[in-house]
């Protein structure tokens, strides 16, 4: 990836860092997005510079158009036009939970549409400049909870299915100008949240997934890096399970 300019939405912890930390080791200048984090974007940044990689900052609410507007602007200006774009902020409150039948439906619409407007932003903010220039590679974060609904996921599982038909559309219509458009699928990963449920009921969820354990964060950035690079020039509109095996297509 020397050469290539990457912006990772939502990549100030978790995976979303994970991905920025890969995608530069393997030689990318990468914009790091935050929407209040910035000391934990600061960080990221100084991790990738210490190892000898370039990455920037950049500050924008990704639901918010005029914000994702002035992120373009400030990550061509500071690193370049972007080659690889990766879409994982999602835009909602994860805590909005309910059953379909008790389920606040301007609750439900609000995730949606978050989740569309984290998406559909940066891809019309950068995708253009990409088919200019005759390529690029933009990766969608979708989750196993899309694919493997359990009752209570009724606006988190149709927010990421609405993201993962919005990839699909965006491969068919893109592929001729050279964009490949891909999906990374997610399971339960360590991360923030995943630190938050107790230990027993992790466990238990870890002896469900045929590979016995849960997802590390490297373990989807290294799915994303596979699918972002010039290795994958022929491949668009995958759909690639980063969960051990809980998900097979």
């Amino acid at each position: 990836m020397d050469g290539k300019v990457a912006l990772v939405t939502g990549s100030s912890r978790g995976i979303g860092a994970a991905i920025a930390r890969e995608l530069a080791a393997r030689g990318a200048a990468v914009a790091v997005n935050h929407r209040d984090s910035a000391d934990a974007a600061e960080q990221v940044v100084k991790e990738i510079t210490a190892a000898g990689g370039r990455a920037l900052a950049v500050r924008a609410d990704v639901t918010d158009a005029g914000a994702v507007r002035e992120m373009a602007a400030q990550t061509e200006a500071g690193l370049g036009p972007v080659d690889i774009l990766v879409l994982n902020a999602h835009g909602f409150d994860e805590k909005v939970r309910a059953l379909p039948l008790e389920v606040d439906v301007e609750a439900l619409a609000s995730v949606v549409s978050g989740q569309i407007r984290a998406t559909m932003l940066p891809v019309q903010a950068f995708v253009p400049g990409m088919v200019e220039r005759g390529g690029g590679s933009v990766v969608f974060i979708s989750a196993l909870i899309a694919r493997d609904p359990w009752p209570m996921s009724i606006t988190h599982g149709a927010a990421k299915a609405a993201m993962e038909l919005a990839a699909k559309v965006l491969a068919r219509t893109e592929a001729r100008h050279g964009v490949r458009v891909n999906t990374v699928i997610a399971g339960i990963t360590r991360t923030q949240a995943s630190d938050q449920i107790p230990q027993d009921k992790l466990q238990k969820q870890a002896a469900l997934i045929p590979m016995q354990r849960i997802g590390e964060p490297e373990d989807v950035a290294r799915a994303v890096a596979a699918l972002a690079g010039d290795d994958t020039a022929y491949v668009t509109g995958a759909f690639v399970p980063a969960c051990g095996g809980a998900l097979i297509i």
